[in-house]
């Protein structure tokens, strides 16, 4: 896919009524466990895909249309950890590892590129390295300065570079040196000013010297008017506590740099600085305003990859567009004319609303863009696809706007976003016709980020049909480690957790997981026979098994097995526990044991596992997100020391039972101990009870709260 040659005018009419542009923008937060779903135009920075996406950050799809257009080059994202500690895997990604992936196919115009940061108003330091080699080398080279005038003009320019935090002092002239020595010095003076933001002064003299005869001085002094320019009007826009408010710019600075770039540009078409010199144009169209010449501009460099003002760094070009075009309040619909451009924008149009006054691009203003779209017709039809499937929700309707062969082979981005949207539809319509989809299109990808996509896509088919033997299989297409982990903690019933422990071909991560899980929910849903079952495939070893608490390195990345072989404890005289094992064998005898199930919520309670087993949410379009059947009743420690408290005879179990009820809730009034939460006049009462008629025990003595 490549953006068409021409852009054509035409009128998008009133699209700028019904849009929020900054609630849509990018935006990066911390991501820790993504949802896995591929069919949601939610936003989330954390759960992109490698497709052209209204869920996705702008700036992913910005790389992905930038890769296939030629710009961009994407590498995989490599997962290295363990099965246990796996959260992502390649897809989906967060917006910040995907954008660690990028880097540029062609090469900017400028002489160096220096190394900048994201975002960029003040920029007087970034060519500060390059400045220094440009001087010393013209100073060197001069056949009319003396030895001695070169060796105090390199020592001064070096002064600068070894300082580039301090305020500098300017250089005095030296009486004896040649005129052209002093006109080296008096370039240095400005940009001693320049770097001491003493712009004004640099002005003035850099003005000076852009009309003497010698040819580097004067042509750079010129170049440096654009940036003191620029460097102005970021001053002027900037309040004293550092904060940049573009528009408390003065307008004669920004309007300053556009004269000064085509000063620069009339007097040298083919001159030094002429790449740079149009890139910075972007920074006074957009510092005044002109956001439809910043567009242009922008739409103009995009189409012009080897022209020698070609001056864009895709390593930074989507945090520009998104800072200074897409999240542009002031942002006008109508200017943008290129199918980039509305791309990217029709994808955010698309997005999930977040609030009341956003509301989606309605399929009229969608028409309205077509005759932009003549030279990628299939990308148009597209985005009208995914405008009649996630706004219309017509996903019959959607397919006629798709290819009607499936590709032989998927080599781009755009075909993989066409391919992904055709399966969407039908996973809507006929979810057993969808299976043998994704498993085709499986074979027909040409790298891993394809893969990986249709092979979440194929996960969540097997979930919602229960497919388990897909994930089982040998040769089983499910490969990143992060979505078999949550296949086999989430949704895997108790047969396939079985068949896990008991085939030799198990990996043994991935076995110790199956038991972990197994084990876990046994316990929980008081399935006490499958636990004691179950317990021979427990490691001899397991107290070793600590998970990230382990002494042994070869562990940490491991389920921490070791609470299934916790020993018990001597709660008081009276009161001993026995291990899990046996704990739970008593149990299975008798389910009303009142100690054996103190014991169990002690077991519990101090291995901090058996929390959050079953989900009662029931999502068969995420992973994960299914509502398991319940063999038993989940056991909650709170209702056994309940059941003990409402007991008519005293005892010292019911004294701990009053004191572990009451801590359910330390220290914040929140229940720790599962089940119904019970309110504090209840919690008082039990306080209150435990005080009087308990007041020699160690718990009422220590209880000095009810939360």
């Amino acid at each position: 896919m490549g953006l068409s040659k021409h852009f054509f005018p035409l009128t998008l009419l009133s699209l700028t009524a019904t849009f929020s542009i900054s609630a849509y923008a990018s935006f990066d937060e911390g991501c820790f466990s993504p949802s896995i779903q591929i069919n949601s135009n939610s936003y989330d920075s954390c759960r992109n895909l490698p497709i052209l996406d209204p869920a996705n950050d702008n700036k992913t799809n910005m790389y992905l249309m930038l890769s296939d257009m030629g710009f961009a080059q994407i590498k995989p994202i490599l997962n290295k950890e363990k099965i246990w500690d796996s959260e992502y895997g390649t897809v989906p990604f967060d917006v910040e590892t995907f954008t660690e992936q990028i880097s540029s196919k062609i090469s900017n115009q400028r002489q160096t590129t220096p190394k900048q940061d994201k975002t960029i108003y003040d920029e007087k330091q970034h060519s500060m390295a390059l400045g220094e080699t440009q001087f010393i080398q013209q100073v060197q080279t001069s056949k009319q300065l003396s030895a001695t005038e070169k060796q105090q003009l390199t020592a001064a320019r070096q002064a600068i570079q070894a300082n580039p935090e301090a305020v500098l002092a300017f250089v005095v002239m030296d009486p004896k040196w040649s005129q052209l020595a002093q006109q080296f010095a008096s370039y240095l003076n400005a940009s001693i000013a320049f770097y001491n933001s003493d712009y004004k002064t640099a002005g003035k003299i850099y003005t000076v010297l852009s009309q003497i005869d010698e040819p580097w001085i004067k042509e750079t002094s010129q170049y440096m008017l654009i940036r003191v320019a620029i460097n102005q009007a970021y001053q002027s826009g900037t309040d004293t506590y550092g904060d940049f408010d573009i528009n408390k710019i003065n307008p004669v600075f920004s309007k300053a740099i556009t004269k000064r770039v085509n000063d620069y540009l009339k007097a040298y078409p083919h001159g030094l600085y002429r790449a740079s010199a149009q890139g910075l144009l972007r920074r006074g169209y957009w510092f005044s305003g002109q956001n439809d010449k910043l567009i242009q501009e922008l739409a103009w460099q995009l189409h012009h990859p080897k022209d020698p003002n070609y001056n864009l760094d895709i390593l930074i070009l989507p945090n520009e567009l998104d800072n200074q075009v897409f999240s542009n309040e002031k942002l006008n619909p109508n200017n943008l004319k290129d199918p980039f451009f509305l791309t990217i924008y029709d994808l955010m149009q698309m997005r999930e609303p977040t609030g009341e006054n956003q509301h989606p691009i309605s399929w009229a203003q969608l028409q309205q863009q077509q005759s932009y779209f003549k030279q990628q017709p299939e990308l148009f039809q597209y985005l009208q696809a995914l405008h009649l499937f996630f706004i219309q929700k017509q996903p019959a309707q959607a397919l006629n706007y798709l290819p009607k062969n499936d590709p032989s082979k998927i080599n781009n981005y755009f075909q993989l976003s066409q391919v992904v949207l055709k399966g969407r539809i039908l996973e809507s319509q006929t979810p057993k016709v969808a299976y043998t989809y994704w498993n085709t299109m499986l074979e027909r990808t040409s790298n891993s980020y394809q893969y990986a996509t249709l092979e979440v896509a194929l996960a969540i088919n097997l979930q919602k049909n229960k497919n388990y033997a897909g994930f089982l299989a040998k040769d089983s297409k499910i490969k990143q480690r992060n979505l078999r982990k949550i296949f086999i903690e989430k949704i895997a019933d108790q047969a396939s957790l079985e068949q896990m422990l008991a085939s030799k071909e198990t990996n043994p991560d991935e076995r110790n997981i199956a038991l972990n899980t197994l084990l876990e929910e046994a316990i929980v849903q008081q399935d006490y026979n499958t636990f004691i079952q179950n317990f021979k495939y427990v490691p001899k070893n397991a107290a070793a098994y600590q998970s990230s608490s382990s002494t042994n390195e070869a562990y940490k990345a491991q389920p921490p097995l070791s609470v299934f072989v916790w020993q018990g404890k001597k709660i008081s005289t009276q009161i001993q526990c026995n291990s899990l094992l046996n704990t739970v064998t008593q149990l299975s005898k008798n389910p009303n044991d009142r100690l054996a199930s103190v014991c169990l919520g002690e077991a519990i309670r101090e291995t901090g596992h058996f929390l959050d087993t079953f989900t009662t949410e029931n999502h068969p379009d995420i992973l994960g997100q299914v509502k398991k059947p319940l063999k038993g009743k989940i056991f909650y420690r709170g209702a056994t020391y309940q059941n003990i408290i409402k007991e008519p005879q005293p005892s010292e179990l019911q004294a701990y039972a009053l004191y572990r009820a009451i801590q359910c809730y330390a220290p914040t009034g929140t229940n720790e101990c599962g089940d119904k939460a019970v309110n504090k006049e209840t919690r008082k009462q039990w306080f209150q009870k435990l005080k009087t008629e308990y007041p020699n025990s160690t718990w009422a003595k220590s209880l000095k709260y009810y939360w």
